[in-house]
């Protein structure tokens, strides 16, 4: 089953100074170089949360958060009606092939809340339609996604799941505009 994919776009992105999604990577912007990559190596089911910056399916969160969202998503359809739904936050800047194919195939195996150096990403999980179409009782994605294993991310693609929220963090292949 090809999972679809819900790229985390929105945010004010405060510490960074710039838009997350807004900044360069390899001559596109980091949303339509991730987009491009999920294209490529999970299917063309890509749904972005929060912004239109990949000129596809975008989903905005009328300023209430991503948790809210996705529930509404999922509410009207667009998430399908049942399957896995994959969601990846903008600042995965050092995401590779390996590592999505990897989080993709554990996420569909088990409905997971992926962690990073112990700690769970609330914004990185693997969901059942299911549990999106519950009202997040807080509008938080922790509160969304609580029941999810967390999954620990094997230490030779910890790297690529790493997120980045300020400048100093971002690898050198990531420009501002």
């Amino acid at each position: 089953m090809t999972p679809l994919v819900c790229l985390l776009t929105g945010g004010h992105s405060r510490r960074m100074g710039k838009d997350k999604a807004g900044l360069y990577r390899d001559c596109a912007t980091q949303a339509i170089w991730l987009s491009l990559l999920v294209k490529e190596v999970v299917g063309p089911r890509v749904i972005e949360v929060g912004g239109t910056w990949t000129h596809g399916d975008a989903y905005l969160d009328a300023g209430l958060g991503p948790a809210f969202a996705l529930h509404e998503a999922a509410r009207a359809g667009v998430l399908g009606h049942s399957g896995t739904v994959i969601v990846l936050p903008i600042d995965l800047y050092r995401l590779e092939a390996t590592g999505l194919r990897w989080f993709v195939r554990e996420g569909l195996r088990m409905p997971s809340v992926l962690v990073v150096d112990q700690t769970p990403s609330w914004v990185t999980f693997g969901a059942p339609v299911e549990i999106l179409l519950h009202r997040p009782q807080d509008g938080s994605l922790r509160a969304l996604t609580s029941q999810l294993r967390p999954l620990k991310v094997p230490p030779s693609l910890e790297g690529q799941f790493r997120d980045s929220d300020y400048p100093w963090e971002l690898p050198t292949t990531v420009s501002a505009p």
